[in-house]
This record gives structure tokens, sequence and C-alpha cells, in this order.
């Protein structure tokens, strides 16, 4: 039987400490990193865990149970947040758990409820990510709600996983007009204060956004005509529209379509206390290329 003294890495996710958990990741055998997991896990160590995760450690084995249903019995949503993000998932629902206060009051289901919900949100997650239409059509289909939800944990929506870096996911276009034929709020934004992660975000990003960020053409094309709204800000950088993301990122294609589409440069901003638009806002900031230049100021002029 394996022992925490036997192994540093299995030491170090119980104790919590992330910088030995990376150190030893990579070079312990598969049943030590999973023995970790679990340990982690079941601790709420969510530096560890994510530590783990990035090591390609796979959240889905375990000689008894797996390290999302330790995290899930021992009340650590954090954990659990961390594991459904990379793969985790649980083929039953688990027994009545007391969840935090914090937790349950921003959720429409409880106990149980709750974390079931969320396995099927990446469940759709799943299908999304490989393009599988007729699965993403099936889960939303059979969760009434599900497209418009939101995972206690996850400041992303089911468009922005279709949106998410780094873009151009199979079949995206369809993976997105699937979710919003099952009544998604196109216009939904990336909601800071459900992320269970220490310093995520920092803006209020669309899915338009972030299609627009990753120079996604025919995601910005389904968007739009769904209703995307392309004045909304909230950027990452500037507090800007979709438009200042394509220019600021210099993703070319995506700026000269929704140019096309009639966004506006002109439009002004809420940066800092005050207001300016995209060609103010960029200024002569060398950061921008040659291209992205001549694409707004043949648009301008």
């Amino acid at each position: 039987m394996t022992s925490s003294m036997e192994y540093p890495l299995v030491l170090a996710a119980e104790q919590g400490d992330s910088a030995a958990v990376q150190l030893h990741a990579k070079e312990s055998p598969v049943h030590v990193r999973d023995l970790a997991l679990e340990k982690a896990a079941q601790g709420g160590r969510i530096g560890c865990v994510r530590r783990l995760l990035d090591a390609n450690v796979d959240p889905t084995t375990a000689a008894a149970k797996t390290a999302l249903e330790q995290a899930v019995l021992a009340g650590h949503w954090g954990a659990c947040t961390e594991l459904l993000h990379y793969g985790g998932r649980l083929d039953k629902p688990p027994p009545l758990i007391q969840l935090p206060a914090d937790i349950e009051s921003r959720s429409t289901f409880e106990g149980a409820g709750v974390v079931m919900h969320a396995c099927l949100f990446y469940e759709a997650v799943d299908a999304v990510t490989r393009g599988d239409i007729v699965a993403l059509t099936k889960v939303l289909g059979d969760t009434p709600g599900l497209a418009s939800s939101r995972v206690v944990g996850q400041p992303r929506t089911l468009l922005h996983y279709c949106t998410d870096w780094p873009g151009n996911h199979p079949s995206s276009s369809e993976s997105i007009q699937c979710i919003l034929d099952h009544k998604a709020d196109v216009n939904a934004t990336f909601e800071n204060e459900w992320s269970l992660r220490e310093g995520e975000g920092g803006h209020r990003e669309s899915p338009l956004h972030w299609a627009a960020s990753n120079d996604d053409v025919s995601a910005i094309d389904v968007l739009v005509v769904g209703g995307a709204d392309m004045s909304q800000q909230g950027g990452c950088i500037g507090n800007g529209t979709a438009l200042w993301d394509a220019a600021i990122f210099g993703q070319d294609k995506a700026l000269k379509r929704l140019l096309e589409l009639r966004a506006d440069p002109m439009l002004e901003c809420a940066v800092d206390g005050k207001k300016q638009n995209l060609i103010d806002f960029i200024g002569d900031d060398e950061r921008i290329g040659s291209e992205t230049r001549q694409v707004l100021q043949s648009h301008c002029n």
C-alpha cells in the first residue's frame, strides 16, 4: 500500500505544497500521480489539483473513488471545478452532500443536484470541443435550461466555450447555432464573481469578444445573426467592444468582418473614467501592426 511518506509527490499534495507538486509531478509513476490527485482533491488543495491536471494526470482514474468523487464528498467545490474543467465526470449522482452556503445560494439546484448539473454542463462542453453536434443537441434537449445556465465556479457560458482560445473549433458555428436554438443568451458576459480561481477575469467579455480575439470569422457571423450586440463593452483591454479586441490583438480577418458588419470604431467606450474611441485609444502604440492600422484607416477614410 502506498503511503504519503514513501512518495514526495503524495506528501506535497496532502500538504498543499503546489510548488513541490509541480517539481515532482512529471517524474513520478502513474499510480503515484493518481494517488496525489486523489489526496489533493480530498483535501481541497486547488493549486495542487491544478498543477497535477496541468501535468496531464487523468482525473477519471482511481482505485476506489475518483478525485472528483473525493472532492464532492469532502465538499471542496473549488477542486470540483478544476476536475470538471479537465475532464473529470460522475457516472451517477453522489450521496447527499452539504455545500458551502455561498455555493448553494448561487445555484438553482440543491445539494448533489449542483454537481450533476455541472457534469451535464461539461458534457455539453465536451461535445462543443469535439464538434459533436448530435451529442450537443441531445444533452441540451434532455436538460431544459442548460444552454442558458451557469455552473458555480465557472464564469464562462457554453457560448464562451465555443469561442474560447484558440478559437475556430470544429463545427463551431454549428455548435453556436445549436446552443442559440436552445435559448442561450447571445450577449451573456464572462462573470468574474462566478469564478473560484484567484485572479481570474477582470473583464466582462461576451462570446463575440472571444470570437474576435481568436479571428473566428464563422463564429462572428453566426453570433451577429443571432443577435450579438457589436456595441457591447467589457473588453479585457480598455473595456472596449469586440472590434477593439480584434484590433488590439491583431486579428485582422475578424477586424475586417466586424467592420463589414458595421461595427463602429468611433464608438466611445468608458476607459478609466473617460470616454475614448478605438482610434484614439490605440494612438501611436507600436504594438498595433501596420496591417491592422491599414484596415482601420481604409474604413475611416
